[in-house]
């Protein structure tokens, strides 16, 4: 218990630096400058709150990795449409994909594919790869979801034709202290979202994973049983 909570103290003081240094330099910028024209402190001011917006985000996923990691975590199982979940998880992050210019399609070799799984965590799951696919994908690239039934399980993979993450750094994009050079060569982290999403996947007894996919491309490859396995 004491390895775990040493590990999530480690992660709060990695992802809390940079919004609060953000919010701490541009508010020190507003008190110190009265004649600070109004369209820059309305800029700064939007700088701030959409930093604090950040902060209370990493919050809550810090919260609910830590609950997956001191085993509290559990599932609300309900008949779930994953087509239409994962309808609701594009339109969620539509606007981010179009800032950079990156189209996501879907396949589905099923018209209807359910299962017995929590549609909030699933829904969860879907956005943290989503937002990451488009996070390591460059700009005006690709990102197409993949959706298929083999026997009892449901394979849902998410590629990236391009990807600024090299092969060997892969197997450590679900580590969130893990360091590694992006093909362009800025250092990166990958946050706690990715973390959240192979717990989330794991807890239901399926399988998460990053491989590489043709000549540059990655992708995070789901999958899960669509029906829970009895005990």
């Amino acid at each position: 218990m004491e390895n775990v909570r040493q590990d999530i103290l480690s992660r709060v003081s990695h992802e809390f630096r940079t919004p609060l240094t953000s919010i701490l330099g541009y508010a020190e910028v507003i008190l110190d400058d009265p004649l600070l024209p109004d369209d820059l402190r309305k800029q700064f001011v939007q700088t701030i709150k959409d930093e604090g917006q950040r902060l209370a985000e990493l919050v809550n996923e810090l919260v609910s990795l830590q609950s997956f990691e001191q085993g509290l975590a559990n599932l609300e199982r309900t008949e779930v449409d994953l087509l239409s979940l994962l309808q609701r998880a594009f339109q969620a992050v539509d606007a981010h994909a179009r800032d950079r210019s990156i189209l996501i399609s879907l396949k589905s070799y099923r018209a209807g594919i359910a299962g017995n799984w929590d549609k909030q965590r699933l829904f969860e799951m879907l956005l943290h790869l989503l937002t990451n696919a488009i996070k390591f994908a460059p700009v005006g690239g690709s990102i197409e979801v993949t959706i298929r039934c083999i026997e009892s399980q449901v394979e849902l993979v998410i590629t990236n034709d391009e990807s600024v993450i090299s092969p060997r750094e892969l197997p450590f994009v679900f580590d969130p202290l893990y360091q590694f050079q992006l093909r362009t060569g800025q250092l990166s982290r990958p946050g706690v979202g990715l973390a959240i999403a192979k717990r989330i996947v794991e807890l239901h007894g399926g399988t998460l994973n990053a491989r590489e996919e043709g000549e540059g491309g990655s992708s995070f490859a789901v999958s899960l049983p669509l029906r829970q396995k009895p005990n």
